[in-house]
């Protein structure tokens, strides 16, 4: 049984996006792009914080790999060193927002000068050496990185370096020359750390044994120009269910943003479920005193709330696990490290199989109705390739405006030469829906 209706339109209240000012920058030592949680795990964060650059470490892979990596996060650019054997690796990828251009690269480092609107600056994604005695390797290459150009300068990665010993948590102290060395290139570089927000270490191991420690590995630092340009910048320690490091996200901006009202979309893929008549038909007839268009909007907002509830279980279940990591990652008894893997485990399962469970639906639907030419895959097939952010626009004047309150000045002007009109009173919008027959059919 298939319900079909015809949904006219439905009331909405328009309300200004807050448009992107400044970029948002994700860093993540993933430890190989090759496990089948890694590129799933990477498109939710993807979706979640919007990144314009993402710089990955340790990808142990080909750059033919890195390029299918590229096309499944969607994004249009990306510059990359293949791994040398099985260690080693990195990508730094870009979106259109900004505009990159390679100034070096090296098996440790990728560095970029940076233009985003009218403001130039330098980001460098950095992965510094593991292992004790090649750490002087490290801080030259710093050294040499600072000396470069005197721009804003921002460096990003996985540094497996600690300032102080409270950048460790363990039975073993840090080795204070180790600790020196470090602090004094730091010093000589001009450069010192973006606020970290969240679990205060980056990266652990032996998690539930007497050797467990957990350290701060990964960072961000400015020098003075870039604090000074974006002294709210702050930087985000996230859930990484699939590597010992965890992610982190350099916003240099971060603003709270206000709660909007999305509207109504029809979701195709509640037709396939088996509640879906009913709902519409128990709702339909509930409010069969009402006018088509209460009715519609009435029956719009039931399907909202039903759909919510029935197709997001992955989302409930990932963002449970999440906090479950979180309010566990500081416990070291038995039972505490037994369900901190388990979330883990659980969590990274959930990935895998949420992206199975979007692939079968994407070509579930592709398969029976991709050819079918209708305007709901033209629309679907545009979306692919669509950005969620307007970084420029037009006014009338035929001039480019990219700032925040010229933005939403435009787009102001445009929805008010739409819909500033007169408002149609009640009754002379009902005169639409005469000789219109109001039914709910059940095939």
């Amino acid at each position: 049984m298939r319900v079909v209706i015809i949904l006219l339109f439905v009331e909405f209240e328009f309300c200004l996006p807050d448009l992107p000012k400044v970029m948002i920058v994700l860093s993540w030592n993933c430890r190989g792009v090759g496990h089948p949680a890694t590129i799933p795990f990477l498109c939710e964060l993807v979706k979640a914080r919007k990144p314009d650059v993402i710089f990955l470490s340790e990808t142990l892979a080909s750059a033919s790999r890195l390029e299918d990596v590229r096309l499944s996060l969607n994004f249009p650019n990306c510059f990359t060193v293949a791994c040398n054997g099985r260690s080693g690796g990195l990508a730094l990828l870009w979106n259109n927002n900004v505009a990159c251009s390679l100034l070096s690269y090296s098996m440790n480092h990728i560095d970029m000068e940076v233009m985003e609107g009218t403001v130039i600056s330098r980001i460098t994604g950095y992965y510094g050496f593991s292992e004790r005695n090649r750490r002087h390797m490290s801080w030259s290459l710093l050294k040499q990185l600072a000396c470069v150009s005197s721009l804003p300068w921002v460096i990003i990665g996985d540094f497996n370096d600690l300032l102080v010993n409270r950048d460790m948590n363990g039975s073993i102290p840090h080795p204070p020359f180790l600790l020196r060395g470090f602090m004094d290139v730091i010093a000589t570089c001009g450069v010192w750390d973006v606020d970290l927000i969240g679990h205060p270490f980056t990266w652990s191991r032996g998690r539930g044994t007497p050797c467990f420690v957990e350290e701060r590995l990964d960072r961000a630092m400015g020098n003075s120009l870039w604090h000074d340009l974006y002294p709210d910048a702050k930087l985000f320690n996230l859930v990484s269910p699939i590597s010992d490091h965890s992610a982190i996200v350099l916003d240099w901006a971060p603003v709270v943003t206000r709660q909007n009202y999305k509207g109504f979309r029809f979701e195709n893929n509640w037709l396939e479920e088996k509640d879906f008549p009913n709902v519409v038909r128990k709702c339909w007839e509930g409010f069969k005193d009402f006018d088509v268009s209460r009715r519609l909007l009435a029956t719009s907002k039931t399907l909202d709330l039903w759909g919510k509830s029935s197709f997001r279980a992955f989302k409930r279940g990932k963002k449970e696990l999440e906090n479950t990591i979180k309010t566990l990652q500081n416990r070291g008894d038995s039972d505490s490290v037994h369900q901190f893997n388990e979330a883990k485990k659980k969590l990274t399962d959930l990935f895998i199989r949420e992206n199975i469970y979007k692939k079968q639906r994407a070509k579930f639907f592709w398969l029976r109705d991709g050819d079918s030419n209708t305007r709901f895959f033209h629309k679907m097939a545009s979306e692919r390739s669509k950005k969620n952010r307007i970084s420029k626009l037009k006014n009338k004047f035929d001039v480019w405006v990219d700032s925040q309150e010229g933005l939403s000045e435009i787009v102001k002007e445009y929805f008010t030469d739409i819909f500033g009109g007169v408002v149609q009173s009640s009754a002379e919008v009902d005169e639409l829906y005469v000789g219109i027959a109001g039914f709910v059919c059940f095939r």
